[in-house]
């Protein structure tokens, strides 16, 4: 049996020098490809192109399209209340963001212009819609009533069994 291990043992220390041979004739191609590439010369990196600061930029409406503007009115998300006179109107209503839940959306930003507020909502699916003062939100006739530069407040017409009531929550400005 011990002669058996030892036979065992000194077969696999034989085979494992053969596998070290100095040069493998699969490697010397390999090698003549390596000192061609070693021979030619070295290639200067282009230099690293450092961006300069933007200075602040006044934007001049005189003769320029008004971001705050769409081509069509109906691209801003908005029904306003005055137009909302019946239980069945609040229900035709269709916007993006109506089908939210409070805790899916998120407020990322306002804008101001001619005194006039808006808000940038992020979608839970990352789309981003500009709102303003009387446009829905959410399921439960959510209506926008205050813009400012850090919340939306939003009023919500609950049905009851008396009738209607009207429930207040924020949406605060998520900071990155």
């Amino acid at each position: 049996m011990k002669d058996m291990l030892r036979l065992l043992c000194s077969s696999f220390c034989i085979a494992g020098l053969f596998g070290c041979t100095s040069e493998v004739d699969s490697h010397k191609e390999l090698r003549a490809y390596m000192d061609e590439i070693y021979q030619q010369p070295i290639k200067e990196l282009d230099p690293i192109i450092y961006s300069t600061e933007m200075g602040s930029f006044t934007y001049q409406v005189s003769n320029k399209k008004n971001p705050f503007w769409g081509t069509n009115k109906m691209n801003v998300i908005g029904h306003k209340a005055s137009s909302l006179t019946t239980e069945e109107g609040i229900k035709s209503i269709h916007s993006p963001l109506k089908s939210s839940y409070i805790n899916s959306i998120k407020m990322i930003g306002s804008l101001k212009s001619d005194n006039k507020a808006y808000a940038l909502i992020e979608s839970t699916e990352g789309t981003m819609h500009k709102v303003e003062v009387g446009d829905y939100l959410r399921s439960h006739d959510g209506r926008i009533h205050e813009i400012t530069f850090s919340q939306v407040r939003v009023i919500e017409k609950i049905k009851e069994k008396n009738g209607w009531s009207e429930q207040l929550y924020t949406l605060d400005l998520q900071k990155k």
